[in-house]
């Protein structure tokens, strides 16, 4: 009777892992929000490319230690693990694909991984990715400045913008505004060591020799655009009128000098005679 049921286990287990869509082979997907702000709560989502049936255990894991975890073959399937200070873990709204976390801390920032194990094969796969937690209050609209509000065309200009970044892991980006238009990555110049993003007005074409609004914007991805202050750069007309008027008086003098070389002699008598 024993060697009978035993038969028809190992039979029932042949069965079960030939009707298997995952196999050894599937894929495990994390989904997590790049930024968070400090005291929110967030959802982390871990999905299966196979039936979540075959899933035998779903583990969460904040860089080597184990938080929360999901065994189907136990009752209750859900189960979270301290972590005191950085992770809280709402098990009501967690389950088999996603888990809730409360009240986030900067302190949780860092590597999460789901790792999955699936059943008859018992085959674990894992996947990971990166949740930054910014403290909200520390963000700033970034700052513009420039050297003078007025263009000369035989100069270049300068112009500034700077975002105050939490900390090193937050990647902010900036970018200029010319008259609401994004300006191209290769007109400006980042400099590092300051944490200012240049833009230099002389690598523009400045036909029109309009005023220019320019402004800056800075991003952390998964939040709203911060916007600076908007400066007016004008075009010195007066420069280019000088440059016209010189260039003018210029060309006047140089036939009069030409004729009076020409007529020498003429000149000459003119001023014997007076």
């Amino acid at each position: 009777m024993k060697s009978d049921s035993t038969i028809r286990s190992i039979i029932f287990v042949i069965i079960l892992y030939q009707r298997s869509v995952c196999g050894k082979k599937f894929d495990v997907k994390v989904l997590i929000p790049k930024n968070v702000a400090v005291g929110f709560n967030v959802n982390l989502h871990c999905s299966v490319t196979c039936d979540i049936r075959e899933i035998y255990t779903l583990k969460w894991y904040r860089g080597n230690r184990e938080f929360y975890r999901y065994m189907s073959s136990e009752t209750p399937p859900k189960k979270a693990f301290d972590f005191p200070g950085r992770i809280n873990v709402n098990v009501t709204s967690s389950n088999i694909t996603q888990v809730t976390l409360t009240n986030v801390s900067e302190l949780l920032s860092g590597e999460f991984t789901c790792e999955v194990t699936t059943y008859p094969s018992l085959t674990t796969i894992s996947n990971s990715d990166f949740l930054y937690v910014y403290d909200s209050a520390l963000l700033r609209k970034p700052t513009i400045k420039t050297e003078e509000r007025i263009f000369k065309n035989h100069k270049s200009l300068n112009i500034w913008c700077s975002a105050i970044r939490t900390d090193q892991q937050h990647q902010y980006s900036v970018t200029f505004y010319v008259n609401n238009e994004k300006v191209a990555p290769q007109f400006t110049i980042y400099d590092e060591k300051n944490g200012y993003l240049i833009l230099n007005i002389d690598l523009f074409r400045w036909t029109d020799k309009k005023t220019k609004i320019i402004s800056c914007r800075s991003n952390l991805p998964g939040t709203s655009d911060l916007l600076s202050d908007e400066i007016y750069i004008n075009y010195d007309t007066n420069t280019n009128n000088s440059q016209l008027l010189s260039s003018s008086i210029i060309c006047a003098i140089i036939p009069i000098i030409a004729f009076s070389l020409e007529h020498k002699n003429y000149w000459n008598i003119l001023a014997i005679n007076v």
